[in-house]
């Protein structure tokens, strides 16, 4: 063997990744990043602003496999970093720096793969001939909604805030169009415009790498293969390939110091407690909702580990007095929670949660099930979803503008920890976090995916 001919031999297949601001986007990356390398023997290089940079490198710190490349663009700063229109518009000028970067990778990419929020890169990868695929962060339902936006413009004048009915999307079942996600809802707001146009850019992808697993979304999946061409855009004929590789979720790292709350925890009986979180970007309910959900909580009697952080006084967004009649069977947490450790703990039994999708899929790995509160972007479809198909838990019962006042949180917490919808939610969750594990198995339905598709990126490798 001449040494042209191993140096061919020992090259590893490289895929590069561009993912979107925020832990929500940037964890399953990380978690797929970590598969391709370990499982499938890929490298894989991570281009993304120096702020991303810094997060990647702490989450990935233990895989030499992992490179990193830097590129700036001046910032926008008519929008905060959390808004949408912020990472649509940042994207549009990182397409050059992202095509150099490349262009000087690009002998040995066979794959680039971009974050839902990023599609405008995908004409970076397309004029350089590299495959482009997208991580879809969001549920199979919500990608279906995505794909179906532009259609579903076209057969209306009319704004979703503006139905009380339901809606019909194909393959789907019937949803109330309030339940469809935030960015869909007003046809004013400039978001809603730059949600249409990233429904056409999907489109430009090879394929559509979901976090999601057969078992869980298995309808909206069946959708998004076998009826397809019906959710499309007008004069999309194929559309990208779809690839669910799901749970996408870190495991507990038991090598960090045990937390207070873990503590707390520890000091409970088993299957106890309910555990209550609306996300890591910190979001919080209004003070009268947050005051009647306290009230709620208190009424029901149960014990509940709430993790309230805020810039704000915490003792000023609860009633006076909450957190002393409560001390023995409640705890009000103000600093980070870590949410894995908790929803794996044994003493939890419930969890009331914004129903992101990380949060979900946590919730599902854990076997917890799910009082649905959705706040905003795609979490309300994911609720819907979580309550009525997948049957994962249970939602209360809204009033209007999503109120939900403490009689309703009492019940909800009741129903989920002692009545008939809450025991079918808890036996639904034990399902699944067994249905879960043996996807990403060997031989489980999200790792032969996987493996296809890998298999498929080495073959370029020339």
């Amino acid at each position: 063997m001449n040494n042209e001919e191993k140096k061919m031999e020992s090259r590893k297949p490289h895929i590069a990744v561009f993912p979107s601001w925020g832990m929500g986007h940037l964890l399953p990356f990380v978690e797929f990043a970590k598969r391709m390398s370990i499982h499938h023997g890929f490298a894989v290089t991570f281009i993304a602003p120096p702020a991303v940079t810094e997060d990647i490198r702490t989450l990935a710190s233990s895989l030499p496999d992992i490179r990193f490349v830097e590129v700036s663009v001046p910032q926008l700063d008519s929008f905060p970093k959390s808004n949408p229109a912020t990472r649509f518009a940042e994207m549009e000028k990182y397409k050059d720096p992202v095509k150099d970067v490349l262009g000087s990778l690009k002998d040995d990419l066979t794959a680039f793969v971009v974050d839902f929020f990023c599609t405008a890169l995908i004409e970076a990868s397309a004029a350089l001939h590299i495959p482009a695929y997208v991580l879809s962060t969001v549920s199979a339902s919500s990608l279906c909604l995505m794909l179906f936006h532009e259609t579903l413009d076209s057969q209306t004048t009319e704004s979703l805030k503006g139905m009380d009915g339901p809606v019909h999307v194909p393959a789907l079942p019937t949803m109330p169009a309030r339940y469809f996600p935030s960015s869909m809802q007003d046809r004013t707001h400039p978001i809603y415009r730059l949600f249409l146009r990233n429904s056409r850019r999907l489109c430009n992808a090879d394929g559509i790498l979901i976090n999601t697993f057969q078992d869980l979304e298995s309808g909206s999946i069946r959708a998004l293969i076998e009826r397809k061409h019906e959710l499309l855009p007008k004069g999309v004929e194929k559309g990208p390939e779809i690839y669910p590789i799901g749970p996408l979720i870190r495991c507990p790292d038991a090598g960090h110091e045990r937390s207070g709350c873990l503590k707390w925890l520890d000091g409970q009986p088993d299957a106890s407690v309910m555990y209550v979180s609306f996300g890591s970007m910190n979001w919080f309910l209004p003070p009268d909702q947050t005051r009647e959900l306290a009230l709620g909580l208190e009424a029901s009697g149960y014990r509940f580990l709430w993790v309230l952080r805020s810039d704000k006084d915490v003792s000023a967004l609860l009633l006076p007095g909450f957190e002393m009649r409560t001390r023995d069977r409640g705890l009000v947490w103000t600093s980070w929670a870590p949410q894995i450790p908790i929803l794996s703990h044994p003493s939890i039994a419930g969890f009331v949660s914004h129903c992101g999708w990380n949060s979900t899929l946590e919730s599902v790995m854990s076997g917890v099930p799910i009082v649905a509160w959705p706040l905003y972007a795609e979490q309300k479809t994911n609720a819907f979803f979580v309550a009525n198909e997948i049957g994962l838990g249970i939602e209360p019962e809204w009033g209007a503008n999503w109120w939900v006042g403490k009689d309703e949180v009492e019940k909800a917490v009741r129903e989920l920890m002692e009545g008939e919808k809450g025991r079918k939610a808890s036996m639904r969750a034990a399902e699944l976090k067994e249905s879960a594990r043996r996807a990403v198995a060997a031989g489980g339905s999200s790792m032969d995916v996987l493996t296809a598709l890998a298999g498929q990126w080495k073959n370029r490798v020339s």
